[in-house]
């Protein structure tokens, strides 16, 4: 079945509007007080944790959404070498 020029470029615009979507739910904080108080604010409560040393994976609830803050080793800015953790928060 073959398909039309117009169709694929509403598919295109469709993909990159789900994309533009999931970029939004990802926020990224240095601390995760932070992160949990951004949590809050959007009436996220807790849980269930899995936790090993320093990989932290948290999930959050709220009615029918779901939270995920997890750590992610990055760099700390594109200009620099350095790294650390960060705190992420991804809504599902």
């Amino acid at each position: 079945m073959k398909i039309s020029a117009e169709q694929q470029k509403a598919n295109k615009k469709l993909a990159q509007d789900y994309k533009n979507s999931l970029q939004l739910a990802i926020k990224t904080f240095g601390t995760i007080e932070k992160a949990k108080e951004y949590l809050d604010k959007l009436g996220f409560s807790f849980k269930s944790a899995q936790n090993f040393k320093y990989e932290k994976h948290m999930i959050y609830g709220n009615r029918n959404k779901f939270a995920l803050l997890k750590t992610v080793y990055k760099f700390d800015s594109p200009n620099t070498m350095d790294r650390s953790y960060k705190y992420e928060v991804t809504l599902l």
